[in-house]
C-alpha cells in the first residue's frame, strides 16, 4: 500500500515538473516574443524619426529659382512637369522653368542600344520654348572609346516623310549641321531602327570634305549609303560625328 501511494506520489511530482516546464517555457516564449516586437517598434521608431529628419531638411524650389542639371536622366525630366530632387531641394521642370547645365552630359550609346532605344533630346538646348543655360557645356554620346556630337535625327510620322532640313530643332526633326565646320576628315555615324522599330543598325564611315562645309544630310555618305533602309512610316535615324577620345 506504500508501495502505491509512493508511485503515485511520483507520478504527481512529475506531472507537476512537466507542467511547471511547460508553463515556464511559455512564459519565455511569450516573454521573449515581446520583447522582439518592442525591439522592432523601437528599430522602427527610429528609422521613422531619421527619415523624418531628412524629410524635414528638404524643400521645395520657388518657381523663380535655376534648376541645375547634372546627367542625362536629370535632362530627360526638363519641360514634362515632373518633379526632380536635386541635393536637398525638390524642383519641377515644367516648361515654362530656367535650367542650367552643371555638367556635360553624357549619353552611353552601347548601354541605351540594349534596350533597342536612345533618348536623344537634344532639341532642349535650341528651342526657345526651353530656358537652359548652356554655359560651356553640351550633350555628347559615348561609344567605342570616342566622344560623339549628334547633328541630326528624325522620326517619321504619316504626315512628317521629307528628310529633315539644316538648323530644325524640333523634337522629332533635329539637325544642327550648319553650325560645326565639317571640312577636312570626319568620321560619321548613323544609327536606324530595324523593321520592328528597334534601334540596332548601326554604321561608321570616315569621309573627307575638301570642296564647301556640310550642310545637309545629303551630304553624308553614311547617310546617302544607308537612307534607303530607312522606313518613312514608322523610321528613326540619328547622325553623329565623332570630335575625338576627350572633350
Amino acid at each position: 500500500m506504500k508501495n502505491e501511494k509512493a508511485v503515485i506520489s511520483l507520478y504527481v511530482l512529475f506531472g507537476m515538473l512537466f507542467l511547471l516546464v511547460f508553463v515556464l517555457s511559455m512564459y519565455i516564449g511569450i516573454r521573449n516574443k515581446l520583447q522582439l516586437e518592442e525591439y522592432k517598434n523601437l528599430e522602427i521608431e527610429e528609422i521613422y524619426s531619421k527619415n523624418l529628419d531628412i524629410v524635414e531638411n528638404i524643400e521645395f524650389a520657388n518657381n523663380n529659382e535655376l534648376i541645375p542639371i547634372y546627367n542625362i536622366n536629370q535632362f530627360d525630366v526638363i519641360g514634362t512637369g515632373s518633379y526632380l530632387k536635386i541635393g536637398n531641394k525638390i524642383y519641377q521642370c515644367g516648361i515654362g522653368m530656367s535650367y542650367v547645365l552643371k555638367d556635360n552630359i553624357i549619353v552611353d550609346i552601347d548601354e541605351d542600344l540594349k534596350y533597342k532605344k536612345i533618348g536623344f533630346n537634344d532639341y532642349k538646348l535650341y528651342m526657345p520654348t526651353f530656358y537652359i543655360d548652356k554655359l560651356s557645356y553640351q550633350i555628347y554620346y559615348y561609344k567605342d572609346g570616342n566622344y560623339w556630337k549628334c547633328l541630326a535625327y528624325q522620326k517619321f510620322s504619316e504626315d512628317k516623310k521629307d528628310f529633315v532640313k539644316n538648323k530644325t530643332y524640333l523634337q522629332n526633326q533635329f539637325s544642327i549641321l550648319g553650325d560645326y565646320n565639317l571640312n577636312g576628315y570626319s568620321q560619321y555615324m548613323m544609327i536606324w531602327n530595324d523593321e520592328e522599330g528597334n534601334l540596332g543598325n548601326i554604321d561608321i564611315q570616315e569621309q573627307i570634305q575638301v570642296k564647301e562645309n556640310i550642310t545637309s544630310i545629303n551630304q553624308i555618305e553614311v547617310f546617302r549609303k544607308n537612307y534607303q533602309n530607312i522606313s518613312k512610316k514608322n523610321g528613326e535615324y540619328y547622325l553623329l560625328v565623332n570630335i575625338g577620345n576627350s572633350i
